[in-house]
């Protein structure tokens, strides 16, 4: 699922068959949250998507790293309720992960339903150096490896995937596709949904250590979503009016 910079969201493929040239089956996405106006090597954070009437239509809360602000590739992780290239789940919330990768062949997959519905996600650079990365295709490309984590520290990666930088524009949207029904979605926010602590909150990696998601940012509000901020812009939700 793309960015606002803008990617295509619902793609032809599975994890196992990646594609390099995705074709999207979706109509007017739209989207609610953040951009960063700097570059950042990771993206973390708990998020609590709200879970609606059933639905086919897509709707997800993800983070994502698009390299250069290229987000004609990324590196993403949320969850999602409804259809999309990597699974179906009309009636619950599942986790997800994505690459569009350095060589813009697509990876996707379905996690099922999270541990805990308010739960933290992150997407990093693992520190590593570049590598020439074999394309579906047969040529090489540059490529940078990023971490997906779903669960607190010091919970291990489960998957890995690439891009071609190993830093990009950091985002943390509400996706929403063909007018799927929404409910309220939570970025950086308590259990109680109570966004005041930090210590729940966004956050971004400097490529050497984590801070508070307080860089410039650009808000995306299509209405719907409409975004409320609590704390710019560390902390935040979406909703179907205004919040």
């Amino acid at each position: 699922m793309v960015g606002v910079q803008l990617k295509a969201a619902v793609l032809v493929s599975a994890f196992a068959f990646a594609i390099a040239a995705p074709v999207t089956l979706a109509t007017n996405p739209r989207y609610g949250g953040y951009a960063t106006s700097n570059y950042y090597s990771g993206v973390s954070g708990y998020i609590d998507q709200s879970v609606t009437s059933s639905t086919t239509a897509f709707h997800a809360a993800w983070i994502t790293i698009c390299p250069n602000s290229d987000c004609g590739h990324w590196v993403q992780i949320g969850t999602y309720q409804g259809d999309f290239a990597g699974g179906s789940s009309p009636s619950a919330v599942h986790v997800y992960y994505e690459n569009a990768d350095a060589c813009g062949d697509y990876h996707v997959l379905d996690k099922g339903v999270p541990n805990l519905h308010n739960y933290p996600y992150a997407v990093y650079w693992n520190g590593g150096s570049s590598r020439l990365q074999l394309c579906n295709n047969g040529d090489h490309r540059l490529a940078y490896d990023f971490a997906f984590r779903k669960g607190p520290i010091p919970n291990v990666p489960f998957a890995f995937g690439t891009i071609g930088a190993s830093s990009g524009t950091a985002e943390a949207l509400t996706e929403l596709q063909n007018s799927p029904p929404e409910g309220t979605d939570w970025f950086g926010c308590d259990d109680s949904h109570l966004c005041t602590s930090s210590t729940w909150g966004m956050q971004l990696f400097t490529g050497s250590s984590w801070q508070s998601w307080t860089s410039p940012s650009t808000k995306f509000e299509n209405l719907p979503p409409a975004v409320h901020t609590y704390h710019n812009y560390w902390s935040f939700k979406t909703c179907p009016s205004s919040c």
